[in-house]
C-alpha cells in the first residue's frame, strides 16, 4: 500500500509504521512505535495531531524537558513547526495529518476564516477529552480494506479539525493585506457555484475578478489559501457528495459537477475520497 501523508522525520528515524491509512485525499492517519531515538520533527506542508498509546513516559522536548508524555498525552505540530525529541522506552502513538490546503478550505468554508489570519500554535503533552476521544475512535476503526467504514473517519476528522480551530486558533494582530476584494472574492466564488456544471476556464474566473489570468491566480491563492483550480475542485466534490448522501443518480451527479464522462467523475471523486462514488452512495442508502 503506497502510504503517501506520512512525516518525512518519522520516516527517517529508527520508527516503525505499524498501520496507515488515507482518510482522504489530504487527510491520512499512521500508527508508530518507536524508542531510544532522536527525532526532529518538520513537515512544511503537512500538520500533525499525536496521541500517545502506549509509553512516553520519559520522552521529552529538548526545549521542555520537564514536560514528559504518556498515555492519553497530545501534541499538535503545525506546518512549519520544528521541535527536537528526545525518545527513551518503546512508546507507540498514532499520528493524524492533514495538509494545509485542506486546513485553509475547511476553516474558510466552514468558520469563515481568512487563511492569512489563520494560526495554530504547536501543542506539546496537551490534555484534551474530545481530540482524544476522536483519534481513539479514529484508531479503533482503522481498516483500509472497509470502504464504507472510511465515510464515517471522513466525518470524525472534520470534526477534529474544526474543533482545533475553535478552541486554539491564535488571532494575528496584523492587518491582512493583499489578495481579492471581498466584494471581487464574493463574485468569482458566486460564479464557481452558479456555473459548476460547466467546463469552467481559468480565463473566466479572471474575467470576472477584471485581472489578468496571471495576477488573479496570484490574489486567489493569497486570499483563499488554495488555487481557483483546488478551490473548484472542493466545491465539485462537497456537491458531488452531498448528491450522492441524496440518491441522485451518479451518471447525474457527475454532469452536476461539471464532468463530461463518468470515468472522469469517478476518477475525481475516488482520488478525493478514497472510495467510489457507488460505495459511497450506498453507504448512506
Amino acid at each position: 500500500m503506497t502510504k503517501r501523508l506520512l512525516s518525512t522525520p518519522m520516516l527517517e528515524s529508527k520508527a516503525e509504521c505499524l498501520d496507515y491509512i488515507d482518510i482522504q485525499n489530504d487527510v491520512s492517519l499512521a500508527v508508530w512505535q518507536n524508542e531510544a531515538d532522536r527525532v526532529i520533527t518538520y513537515n512544511k506542508h503537512l500538520h500533525t495531531l499525536s496521541l500517545y498509546i502506549e509509553g512516553g513516559h520519559d520522552t521529552y522536548r529538548t526545549d521542555m524537558k520537564d514536560c514528559l508524555g504518556g498515555p492519553n498525552k497530545l501534541c499538535f505540530f503545525p506546518a512549519d513547526h520544528t521541535s527536537d525529541w528526545v525518545v527513551g522506552q518503546p512508546l507507540r502513538l498514532v499520528h493524524f495529518y492533514f495538509t494545509d490546503t485542506h486546513l485553509n478550505y475547511l476553516g474558510l468554508t466552514a468558520l469563515d476564516i481568512d487563511p492569512r489570519s489563520l494560526h495554530l500554535p504547536d501543542l506539546t503533552f496537551e490534555s484534551d477529552p474530545q481530540l482524544t476521544a476522536g483519534l481513539q475512535f479514529l484508531l479503533a476503526n482503522i481498516n483500509p480494506t472497509d470502504m464504507s467504514n472510511r465515510l464515517l473517519l471522513q466525518d470524525v476528522q472534520q470534526h477534529l479539525i474544526l474543533h482545533l480551530l475553535a478552541q486554539y486558533r491564535e488571532f494575528k494582530a496584523e492587518a491582512i493585506r493583499g489578495g481579492l476584494s471581498p466584494k471581487v472574492k464574493s463574485r468569482v466564488i458566486d460564479y464557481m457555484q452558479a456555473n459548476i456544471d460547466q467546463d469552467i476556464k481559468l480565463e473566466q474566473l479572471a474575467g470576472e475578478a477584471c485581472m489578468s489570468t496571471y495576477h488573479f491566480s496570484h490574489m486567489f491563492k493569497q486570499s483563499m489559501g488554495l488555487s481557483p483550480y483546488q478551490f473548484l475542485l472542493k466545491q465539485r466534490m462537497e456537491l458531488a457528495a452531498v448528491e450522492l448522501r441524496n440518491q441522485v443518480p451518479i451518471g447525474q451527479v457527475g454532469e452536476h459537477c461539471g464532468y463530461g464522462t463518468a470515468s472522469h467523475f469517478a476518477r475525481a471523486f475516488r482520488k478525493e475520497f478514497r472510495v467510489t462514488p457507488r460505495v459511497y452512495q450506498r453507504a448512506y442508502s
